[in-house]
């Protein structure tokens, strides 16, 4: 039994991931911009210790976005290409011995 990948299907999931991401980041950026004009407002250990926290969070959302971003990448730029070339190959290479 013979099975494929949908290449269209992928496609669209890269995509799809792709777009989450940076809806992702353009969330994180407004709040993120906001602290950065606040930072110099906080002053104290109450403040001091809301920007660390805060700065984690942003710390590990550019974390996520590389994970996430190499993820669509992999759908689109290895996965996509590299399928539809392999089975090209794959039935070229029958073809020849038939």
């Amino acid at each position: 039994m013979s099975q494929s990948i949908d290449i269209p299907r992928v496609t669209t999931a890269g995509n799809a991931i792709k777009t989450a991401n940076t809806n992702i980041d353009n969330a994180f950026r407004t709040p993120q911009n906001a602290m950065e004009q606040l930072s110099s407002s906080w002053q104290g250990p109450a403040g001091t210790a809301v920007q660390t926290v805060i700065q984690e969070l942003f710390k590990f959302n550019e974390a996520r976005s590389e994970v996430v971003g190499n993820y669509s990448r992999a759908l689109l730029e290895l996965i996509n290409p590299s399928y539809e070339g392999v089975e090209m190959a794959n039935t070229n290479l029958a073809d020849l011995f038939k």
